[in-house]
């Protein structure tokens, strides 16, 4: 099978041979790594090995190349090449003489794993490294797990399956293929953890779990692989309960089907592909919806296709003029004392869409449905926020480059000169070019866009410390049934310090040198 890019393998600094290359199929949304056979030069192409006989490649495919020494660059970087059917290990250490201290110990299975124990405490521990789970937990009760440090594991971080009575709390998931599973777990509570930058979701709740509470975490940068969820719900969940969580950065926040009866109250919910909160399947239902504050998403904040939905108090935001949330074909539907917004100078813009219609105002929408009462519509005034967002095109990244990007819809509210922020990363750049969906910026990326990034423009602002809780002279501070705020009130910033319950001191195990992000 032959991959073809000139443009960039007919100047390839060295021969990938030997090495393998990772393939993102985007009709498919699969994705296989596979051996190198060789390269051609003259041609701009590569031979890699066909795993299946159905495996196809397309013009908007993407991949990218993979253990081979001649790529290591920093101190860390390995690859592993097979030499007469022996293997040999490359690696770069920080410094010579920290050879004498490298292993490698890669558990084929899990690091650490209690099958029917009672009475568990797993505390402390930097768990590293597995070719499946970190943590394992199986029909056992009474199980606390704390202060732990968990990454770099090929399947999940931390996996509960039939575990009655379960505490995970206060700590470190991040990078391994999954974050935390729930299996069939009762009278969980996870709290104050950070989960973050695992390949495909952060934490999955399934398979009948019951009476869950998920409270003050802060889970965030799940942006890679499949359809990557910050929180995932499926298999008949009930009794969930979502309080004050802190979600920034995905493809979708909360995807929920089989599920039913649950909370969601006091949660800050940032930045999605998709829809951040989905209640899909028609088969979510009876959920309270609460003080939220839900804002920056790509399709739309909210999307509910069951029955029994309590929705108050909340801030709604898009960024953008698509519609903030969805209600078509559902039946016990209540809504009041939320604020909703779309985002300045956009045109066209669509409120809500509901078995009444499209609504291009709130007035026609709380005319038609009789919904939303007491809400009202207009600028949230946040502390500190963007003031608008877009996502990429995913049919166009081909045509992306470093600095040159192709949005989903006209860039409208980018401006030249406005400031952008890519994929919550923290880097300020500026937008040097807008003409109908193409946006430049700068400075570049350093790689071109692998999946559709989420752009946040924060106008003539260069201060991107998220901050969403509402000012003073916000139309929701006295917005509320009680005439309070309505919304989350968290602190992002305390949160992103592993400061859970504002004391002002980290309640999370300190991040490894290599935990920490790489910024562009």
């Amino acid at each position: 099978m032959t991959i073809v890019d000139a443009e960039h393998l007919k100047t390839l600094g060295h021969d990938p041979t030997g090495g393998q290359a990772y393939i993102w199929t985007t009709h498919a949304n699969t994705f296989v790594t596979v051996p190198v056979a060789s390269l051609d030069r003259t041609n701009g192409s590569l031979t890699v090995v066909r795993k299946s006989k159905w495996m196809q490649l397309g013009a908007q495919d993407r991949y990218f190349l993979k253990n081979h020494p001649s790529q290591i660059d920093s101190p860390g970087d390995w690859a592993v090449q097979e030499q007469a059917g022996k293997f040999r290990v490359y690696f770069k250490p920080a410094a010579l003489a920290d050879l004498s201290a490298v292993e490698a110990p890669r558990e084929t299975r899990r690091v650490l794993s209690v099958y029917r124990g009672r009475h568990i405490c797993i505390s402390g521990l930097e768990v590293v490294a597995a070719a499946k789970n970190g943590i394992e937990l199986t029909q056992s009760e009474d199980v606390i797990i704390s202060g732990c440090i968990v990454h770099g594991h090929g399947d999940m971080g931390i996996l509960i399956r039939d575990v009655n009575e379960v505490t995970v709390r206060r700590n470190i998931v991040s990078s391994n293929d999954y974050g935390i599973l729930l299996h069939a777990a009762t009278h969980a509570v996870v709290e104050e953890n950070e989960i973050a930058r695992n390949a495909v979701d952060g934490l999955i709740v399934s398979w009948g779990s019951t009476d869950v509470t998920v409270r003050r975490n802060y889970i965030h940068h799940h942006l890679l692989w499949g359809h990557p969820d910050n929180i995932q719900l499926y298999c008949d969940v009930k009794n969930i309960r979502f309080i004050d969580n802190l979600l920034i950065g995905c493809g979708q926040s909360i995807m929920m089907s089989e599920t039913s009866d649950g909370l969601l109250k006091g949660n800050m919910i940032v930045g999605s592909n998709a829809y951040s909160v989905i209640f899909g399947g028609r088969n979510a239902e009876n959920y309270r919806i609460h003080n939220n504050t839900i804002a920056f998403s790509g399709y739309g904040c909210m999307n509910v296709t069951a029955r029994d939905y309590d929705v108050r108090e909340n801030v709604f935001m898009t960024g953008h003029a698509s519609f903030l949330f969805v209600i078509r074909g559902v039946e016990g539907y209540v809504g009041d004392h939320n604020l909703l917004y779309n985002a300045r100078g956009v045109v066209d813009k669509r409120v809500v869409a509901s078995d009444k219609g499209w609504h291009r105002s709130f007035e026609d929408y709380r005319r038609a449905t009789g919904y939303d009462r007491q809400s009202f519509y207009g600028d949230p005034r946040f502390c500190n926020a963007p003031v608008a967002f877009a996502v990429l095109d995913g049919r166009r990244l081909t045509d992306c480059s470093r600095s040159t990007f192709y949005l989903r819809k006209p860039a409208g509210p980018f401006q030249v000169g406005d400031t952008v922020e890519i994929d919550f990363d923290g880097v300020p750049r500026k937008v040097t070019q807008c003409a109908g969906e193409m946006i430049a910026v700068s400075p570049a990326l350093r790689a071109k866009p692998l999946k559709p990034c989420l752009l946040c423009n924060w106008g003539e602002s260069r201060d991107l410390s998220l901050d969403l809780r509402l000012t003073a002279d916000s139309p929701g501070a006295k917005l509320s049934a009680s005439g309070g705020p309505v919304g989350s009130t968290i602190d992002i910033a305390a949160y992103q310090r592993g400061d859970f319950n504002g004391d002002g001191k980290r309640d999370l195990p300190r991040i490894p040198p290599e935990l920490e992000p790489k910024s562009d």
